[in-house]
This record gives structure tokens, C-alpha cells and sequence, in this order.
């Protein structure tokens, strides 16, 4: 088929009965144009390490996995998949085929997406200022139900996965000595696997919990949409599982480090406190007989595991920012090597050793002890900071009634009574 010709199809006004100009986004194995309410998504065909969009039947089955994982969390943009036809007379069109039997020649298949307000992505909306905490809490409502909806899997094959990362991420840094000092890249690789280590039997526990998914896995602030005033995820892993198969802190991680990386560890601090509420009040309605306190310490417990997916995330992130640098335009290249520098700079520094500390707000009612608590706890411990917890959040988030509301009496049941208050 010839591109220039599909390209030229797609990017026609008329072809999808619209007036006006059809925009264009590009990456590296993608391009998606932007018609009227309707956005297409094709696959190039190239061929990567990590993926293969070589064939028409490559490209359809990613198309249609990618349609299948994305619905879990965005129905209302991914639409259906479209065949483009070439007719007899060489015209292209958009599917079906002939009703009369007499089958079009398939000669690509699109996507097709519902579009929103692409000013309105959470990564464009942070430039403005830190976000609500309405929005963060919104966030962590979203990452608990991507990760509620995330099939479980198996988690040794992805526990090993994670030193083959660790070979790849120093390799890559190798590979750019002229960005990536030889002493920080052997140092950091150090570390992180010294960090690999210490957390594996963790790992292990966790995936036999069912906290090891197939995942969004790419759950950054630029793959997050503001519709109808609440936060979408799209464009999750499709190509493989391998990539997109992770434990539920490490997914949502990426979004943890992306809002502190980008300075409103507030934000992400806020995000994680409740995150871990949510999972933990999710696990315990899943499971007849769990407690939220157990189901809440085990969520604790594995933010032991945090600064080494905080690290990967930023180490990876660092890689592929690099990896743009050579096809980049002049006036772009030292900026893309100043944000792989301040990505690598994040990897090093969330590996850290951080000494404990236990910090206790006390005072009468309504002196403002939560709002206290709530200010400090970002400013100790680890990033992004202390876990803040609070007995009547967790009982009314393990209730499903919102924070404003009044609990049932029901909510003071064993079963779903806090431990301990904060």
C-alpha cells in the first residue's frame, strides 16, 4: 500500500465529512488524525525490539487489542475498529465491505476515538499551577479503579523482568557516555539493584495477594484526559503485556513520580495517601472476611517497595527522553538533555537511604490538626512523603461514601473499623 496515498486519505476533510482542516499527531510507531468530533489512530509499519506493526495483521490485531485494554477505563473514547478499502477503481474509503459480497481490498485498519480537548491533558493542565485537591483526589479514585479492573497475573515471571530492566536501563545509560557520567550511571545501577534485592520477597508476597496486574502501564500525566470535569486514562500498553504487567503501586507509581518530578509533591503525596486507602478498602470488599486494618497494613507494608518503582519509573523515563535526542531538532536537543539529566538526577535520588521518623499532631478538636498533618506530611520520609491517614476517611472510603457525607451505622462494624485513629 502506499502511504503517501492512506496518509493523504486520512488527512482529506472529506473523507470524514467535515469541513475545515484534519489535524496530525505523530510518534515513533503511530499517527492519529483529527477530524471534526472523531479522531483515527493508524499503526506504521515498523518494527521495533519491543514491537512489531510490520504486517497488516500485526497492525490489526495491536489496533484491536488496543480498542479491547483501553475500554476498561475510557468507553466513551474508544469507539470501534475501521477497515480502509481500496474499491476497484483504486478509491480509498473507511469500511465495510460491499454488501454485495464482493470484498474490498483491506489495505490498513484504523481506530476510532471520540475526541476531547487536548488543552485539557493533566500533564498541560499541571503547567498552570498545582492541581486541586478535589482533582488529586479524583486521580486516586481514577488509579484504584484502573487498577480494580486490571486482570491479575502470575508475578514471577514479572519480578524477573525487573533485573532484565536493570541490565537494559545500564546498558542505555552506557551507551551515552557523553550525557550519563560512567561513576553515576555504575553507582545508581548499584543501588537500584541493591534495592531490587532487599524488596524481592516483598514482591513474591505481593503477587500471591493479587496485587501483580496487567496494568495500564504507562499511567503518566500526558496519558490522562480532564472529560466531563474528572480524569480519563487512555492509551495504556497494548503491544505487550510483558511492558503493561506490573504490581498496582508500581502502575500507578509513574503517576506519583510525574507529579513529584514536576514539582507538586503535595499532589502526589496526597495521591498515594489515599491510593493506598482505596486499594486496601477495595481488597477487603473482594475478599469475605478480610479486615480493612489487615488489608490496610499490607498495602503499608509494600510501600517498602515504592523508592525502587519510583526509581525505574524515573530511570526509564530518563532513557527514552535520551533516546529522542539524535532525531531531535537543534534548538531541541539541550532541553530534551537537560530533562533526561534531571529524570536520571530523580532515579538517583529516590534510592536514597531516608532515616524513620514518627511524627504526632495532637490538640483539642477543630484546632486544626488535619491541616497540619496534611502540610507536613510531605516534608518527611522518602518521596513523596509521610503516609497521612485518617480514621473517619478510612472508615467512610471503605463505606463507598464520600468524605462529606455522614457514615451509616454500619460503617462502626468490626470488619471495617480502623485500628488505631490519625
Amino acid at each position: 500500500m502506499d502511504r503517501a496515498a492512506l496518509e493523504a486519505f486520512l488527512a482529506d476533510p472529506a473523507s470524514h465529512g467535515v469541513e475545515g482542516p484534519v489535524g496530525r499527531i505523530e510518534t515513533h510507531a503511530a499517527i492519529v488524525f483529527l477530524a471534526g468530533p472523531r479522531a483515527y489512530k493508524i499503526k506504521k509499519p515498523v518494527r521495533f525490539p519491543f514491537l512489531d506493526f510490520s504486517t497488516l495483521d500485526r497492525r490489526h490485531d495491536a489496533l484491536a487489542r488496543e480498542l479491547e485494554i483501553n475500554r476498561r477505563n475510557a468507553p466513551s473514547l474508544y469507539r470501534r475498529l475501521r477497515p480502509i478499502v481500496r474499491r476497484p477503481d483504486g478509491r480509498l474509503l473507511f469500511g465495510p465491505l460491499d454488501e454485495d459480497g464482493s470484498a474490498d481490498e483491506i489495505v490498513e485498519w484504523a481506530l476510532e476515538m471520540a475526541r476531547f480537548d487536548e488543552t485539557r491533558t493533566l500533564d498541560r493542565i499541571l503547567t498552570q499551577g498545582p492541581p486541586s485537591p478535589e482533582l488529586v483526589g479524583q486521580l486516586a479514585d481514577m488509579a484504584a479503579a484502573v487498577a480494580a479492573c486490571a486482570p491479575r497475573t502470575d508475578a514471577t515471571a514479572w519480578i524477573a523482568d525487573l533485573g532484565h530492566y536493570l541490565d537494559q536501563n545500564r546498558a542505555a545509560f552506557r551507551a551515552m557516555p557523553d550525557l550519563y557520567p560512567d561513576a553515576r550511571v555504575e553507582a545508581l545501577d548499584r543501588a537500584a539493584r541493591a534495592a531490587y534485592a532487599r524488596i524481592h520477597g516483598l514482591l513474591e508476597q505481593r503477587g500471591r495477594l493479587g496485587l501483580v496486574r496487567i496494568g495500564h502501564g504507562d499511567l503518566h500525566a500526558g496519558n490522562i484526559a480532564i472529560i466531563d470535569d474528572r480524569p480519563v486514562a487512555f492509551d495504556a500498553i497494548e503491544f505487550d503485556d510483558v511492558i503493561a504487567t506490573g504490581d498496582v503501586l508500581y502502575d500507578a507509581g509513574f503517576l506519583v513520580m510525574d507529579l513529584d518530578e514536576r514539582g507538586h509533591r503535595a499532589a502526589a503525596n496526597a495521591f498515594l495517601g489515599r491510593l493506598v486507602v482505596l486499594l486496601a478498602a477495595d481488597r477487603c470488599r473482594e475478599a469475605p472476611g478480610a479486615t480493612l486494618e489487615t488489608a490496610l497494613d499490607q498495602e503499608i507494608q509494600g510501600l517498602a517497595a515504592l523508592p525502587f518503582f519510583l526509581s525505574m519509573r524515573a530511570a526509564i523515563r530518563s532513557k527514552v527522553t535520551a533516546a529522542r535526542i539524535a532525531d531531535a531538532p537543534a534548538p531541541e536537543r539541550d532541553r530534551l538533555a537537560a530533562e533526561a539529566l534531571a529524570y536520571f538526577a530523580a532515579a538517583e535520588r529516590y534510592l536514597e537511604p531516608c532515616p524513620p521518623a514518627l511524627v504526632v499532631v495532637a490538640g483539642l478538636s477543630g484546632t486544626g490538626k488535619t491541616t497540619l498533618a496534611r502540610a507536613l506530611a510531605p516534608r518527611f520520609g522518602a518521596a513523596p512523603g509521610a503516609l497521612h491517614l485518617r480514621s473517619d476517611v478510612l472508615r467512610k472510603v471503605a463505606a463507598g461514601v464520600a468524605e462529606t457525607e455522614r457514615l451509616p451505622p454500619t460503617a462502626y462494624t468490626p470488619r471495617l473499623q480502623p485500628k488505631s485513629t490519625a
